[in-house]
């Protein structure tokens, strides 16, 4: 799935990737801590790869080579 620009300039989607962020910063600052059982680890792990999944939604697609000819 790619947004299209006006999904990605939305207002919502503004709002809705900064949320994002403040949830993806939260989680690699308690993967940081030491003490975290191995359970907490793959579970932060694993929430950080769906958020940054989500993120990708909203970056400018990749161009093929063959599109600039």
């Amino acid at each position: 799935m790619i947004l299209e620009d006006s999904d990605r300039y939305s207002s919502l989607w503004k709002r809705l990737s900064a949320h994002l962020e403040e949830l993806l910063e939260k989680d690699r600052r308690e993967l940081e801590k030491t003490g975290n059982g191995i359970d907490k680890t793959q579970e932060l792990r694993g929430r950080i790869k769906v958020l940054r999944q989500l993120l990708a939604l909203g970056q400018e697609p990749k161009r093929r080579e063959s599109d600039d000819h």
